[in-house]
């Protein structure tokens, strides 16, 4: 019996609980190694997931996935496992069944989103050097469309975090010029625009210098170092405090509670 069935699935939201998780495309026309009754297990498992049936689409996957662990075609099936076991908050589990999609998918879009589902989960999970290394291979396979921009944002997040600076604003620039319109261009645009090769807390923004002056010496005897940049905000110049310079962001978050002693409304940038 020859089974020629593709399921498409509309991306469900711009972020999930844990990582990134696209659109499943089951393309099983074909498929030489599944026999029909798993194909149509795959199929059910398929249909129990966008019913938001968790529990149902896994009970079908795993015996799937016990009798044929590393056939190619199972790549879609360790996909949709891992689909669901993000939305069970089981994060360890799909990174598990992603790395299994990587190692057996033939199809370079199936592999793509894998790889943009793994950095998603590692980027929630602070394993930035990970996430950044996963999302970079995704990108070279995803179309220009979304959620390929979410993808750029958090490539870039990834970049800065691990002190990869230019690389980052590299990453901001081909969001901003292939997605201008993009809900995430702007959290770009703002992180381009970051000039500096460290984390800082910023402390206030002044139109009046005295006022940003005043803000820096009260920050100087909580943190060891504050200064003023001026800057264009809102159409018009202002005059913005900051305070500490910080290798990585660990850093700045280990100093931005005495930063919120001098003012409540302090915040780590970029």
């Amino acid at each position: 019996m020859k089974h020629d069935v593709t399921i498409f699935r509309r991306f469900a939201g711009p972020r999930s609980r844990q990582g990134v998780t696209w659109a499943l495309c089951l393309a099983l026309s074909g498929c030489a190694e599944l026999p029909p009754h798993m194909k149509q297990e795959l199929v059910q498992a398929d249909k129990s997931y966008r019913a938001n049936d968790m529990p149902a689409a896994i009970k079908r996957l795993d015996p799937l996935l016990a009798q044929f662990p590393n056939t190619p075609e199972s790549a879609e099936a360790y996909y949709l496992r891992a689909l669901c076991r993000i939305k069970m908050n089981k994060a360890s589990d799909a990174l598990a069944d992603l790395s299994d999609c990587v190692r057996l998918s033939t199809r370079a879009d199936l592999t793509a989103r894998a790889y943009a589902s793994m950095g998603g989960i590692q980027h929630d999970l602070g394993q930035y050097a990970a996430a950044a290394a996963s999302f970079e291979k995704a990108l070279q396979k995803l179309p220009d469309q979304p959620p390929t921009d979410q993808v750029r944002l958090r490539h870039g997040i990834c970049l800065q975090r691990i002190g990869k600076w230019e690389e980052a604003r590299t990453a901001f620039s081909t969001l901003i010029r292939r997605f201008p319109s993009s809900p995430y261009a702007e959290d770009a645009r703002r992180r381009f625009s970051w000039k500096h090769p460290f984390f800082s807390i910023q402390c206030g923004a002044f139109v009046g210098p005295a006022q940003a002056d005043a803000l820096v010496q009260k920050l100087r005897s909580a943190i060891s170092e504050g200064w003023v940049e001026p800057e264009a905000r809102y159409g018009r110049p202002m005059y913005v405090v900051y305070a500490g310079k910080y290798g990585t962001l660990a850093e700045a978050e280990a100093s931005l509670r005495a930063a919120r002693r001098v003012t409540p409304e302090a915040f780590i940038v970029p």
